[in-house]
């Protein structure tokens, strides 16, 4: 995964998969899309929020079943085991059971509750090895989106991770990061990953149409400019369960604020340029310096 960080120039393959995997066939019906996207040139694969969940989401009674333990649970599994088997990265989620981390004390199964869970965003390499967690922070509670029922807020702030296929040895590697869903309506989170340096900022999310044109779009394509990174924004789609309220086009933000790609396809894979993050960073609002000691304390 690492690349050469003396190289010039870097493009990346990304597919966007707008469509949600539960059931039986999850996990059959994931690789097969991953598939199609690596016979389509795709180096990295962006699924929705919690992807291979269910939207439980739509009430407030919390279910066990939809979490797992870190590192070992079923769902994670299947997103490394299609990794591998796709030649593909890929960034998707689950409920992790914070209880059951190494080194914490175990508790019997029917104890566990929303206190002792996150919603954490995972970046597999094709190799299916994990390289970078991300635990959402900011939780809706209101109709359709009683997170809060089923998840804690995570008080790990965010972290980049240097990423770079296999086949792109000799580009530069792309600084990622990841924010899920409602982080992005507070900035200090992506505000926090672009005094890192991120220059591809992911973002898996479940949200309703009705707010999509005046909310979502607008947010996204600021964080795109006042981070100077591209934005890649995965929504959940309402086909597969009726009683879910999501709705709305996935899209990817250019650097300087652009929209490359609006779609509520299943899959589209489109094409990023390092170049685009060189000139957004040496033009207005990139080059202004982040402030390493106001951005620690807002978030």
């Amino acid at each position: 995964m690492a690349g050469n960080p003396a190289a010039t120039g870097s493009k990346l393959r990304v597919a966007i998969v707008h469509e949600a995997f539960f059931g039986e066939s999850a996990g059959v019906e994931l690789l097969a899309r991953l598939k199609q996207a690596t016979e389509q040139g795709a180096d990295l694969a962006v699924l929705c929020e919690l992807p291979l969940n269910h939207w439980m989401a739509v009430d407030q009674k919390f279910d066990v079943h939809n979490t797992e333990a870190p590192g070992t649970g079923i769902r994670q599994g299947w997103m490394q085991q299609c990794a591998r088997a796709a030649g593909i990265a890929l960034v998707g989620g689950a409920i992790m059971t914070t209880s059951l981390q190494a080194g914490a004390d175990e508790i019997p199964p029917e104890q566990i509750d929303a206190s002792h869970c996150h919603n954490t965003a995972v970046l597999y390499d094709e190799q299916g090895e994990l390289r970078l967690q991300y635990g959402k922070m900011h939780l809706p509670q209101e109709e359709g989106y009683w997170e809060a029922s089923h998840y804690s807020p995570s008080t790990e702030l965010p972290r980049t991770v240097s990423f770079s296929p296999t086949n792109h040895i000799d580009k530069r590697p792309w600084t990622v990061g990841i924010q899920v869903c409602s982080d992005i309506m507070r900035p200090a989170g992506a505000a926090f990953l672009a005094s890192q340096g991120v220059q591809l900022l992911l973002h898996p999310r479940a949200t309703p149409l009705s707010s999509y044109q005046r909310r979502w779009k607008p947010v996204l394509r600021a964080a795109a400019i006042t981070s100077a990174a591209y934005v890649i924004s995965v929504n959940r789609p309402s086909v597969g369960q009726a009683d879910t309220p999501c709705g709305g086009a996935s899209l990817v933000v250019s650097p300087c604020g652009d929209i490359i790609l609006e779609t509520t396809d299943p899959l589209t894979v489109v094409t990023l340029d390092m170049a685009e993050v060189d000139s957004a960073t040496k033009g207005y609002p990139g080059y202004l310096e982040h402030s390493q000691t106001l951005i620690p304390r807002a978030v």
